[in-house]
């Protein structure tokens, strides 16, 4: 007896539901690291310069492995952030690239992760997250301000005082 395997678009069922299987992990992997990290940033993450950590000066070789392992994190992020920005797959690809920008080490890292977050689209998914576990708003720094082939941070703006309205005067 002989025994036909239902082919769709070249793989047979079982790999077909393999597939299907290991893209729903992933999409559920991938949206509850993002949930996780943005929840768990600081709210003035991208404002403030990084501090010195006392692992570094007490335990060298520990510090050195868990930058390793953060580093190689950050780039299967990035990676797999790209991957969820494809056209048809779902998924926070730009935010989970965001994230694992915070997380790897190049220069001009800090720089890069505050334009991305600036994107009103990635900003507001961040605070809506944030918002559900009842962490503050991200603080996002105002862009830099060129000025005669300078870059300066632009100040800090507030927000404009309320005034009541006035009558107009019919005299």
């Amino acid at each position: 007896m002989m025994h036909h395997d239902m082919i769709l678009l070249g793989l047979t069922l079982g790999t077909t539901v393999w597939a299907a299987l290991a893209a729903a992990v992933l999409l559920f992997s991938a949206n509850a690291i993002v949930v996780y990290l943005v929840v768990r940033l600081p709210e003035n993450y991208f404002c403030e310069p990084p501090g010195r950590s006392r692992l570094r000066q007490q335990h060298k070789i520990l510090y050195f492995a868990l930058r390793i392992a953060k580093n190689v994190l950050g780039a299967v992020m990035v990676l797999l952030g790209g991957l969820l920005t494809l056209p048809g797959v779902p998924g926070p690809g730009l935010v989970l690239i965001v994230l694992g920008l915070t997380l790897v080490e190049f220069p001009g890292k800090r720089r890069l992760a505050r334009n991305l977050v600036r994107r009103k689209s990635i900003h507001g998914t961040m605070n809506w997250l944030r918002a559900r576990f009842g962490k503050p708003p991200l603080v996002i720094p105002p862009p830099p301000v060129r000025r005669r082939g300078k870059i300066r941070a632009a100040p800090a703006v507030s927000p404009p005082e309320q005034t009541p309205p006035r009558e107009k005067d019919h005299a």
